[in-house]
């Protein structure tokens, strides 16, 4: 079994790319100008194992049944996704 973790924080674009100002040249309209939080993250954690008949997902302590959810995450509150509270 291999776990592995990764620490995101989030980005906020305070300008954003509007269109090219030559497209034949991809140059862009404008520069773009965002900042990153510091003092908030997401953390995601994969684990490899070999021994499970199937992929599962664990979201903030609901565990989905596999299948579909496990290639298109949805929030547990969704109803036509299967999740059970661990």
């Amino acid at each position: 079994m291999q776990t592995v973790t990764a620490i995101a924080h989030p980005n906020i674009a305070l300008i954003k790319y509007w269109g090219n100002r030559d497209p034949v040249l991809r140059i862009p309209a404008n520069g773009s100008i965002s900042m990153n939080l510091d003092g908030l993250q997401t953390r995601t954690t994969v684990t490899f194992d070999a021994g499970l008949a199937k992929d599962q997902i664990t979201l903030n302590a609901w565990i989905s049944a596999g299948g579909r959810s496990c290639n298109v995450i949805s929030p547990p509150w969704q109803p036509w996704r299967s999740w059970t509270a661990t």
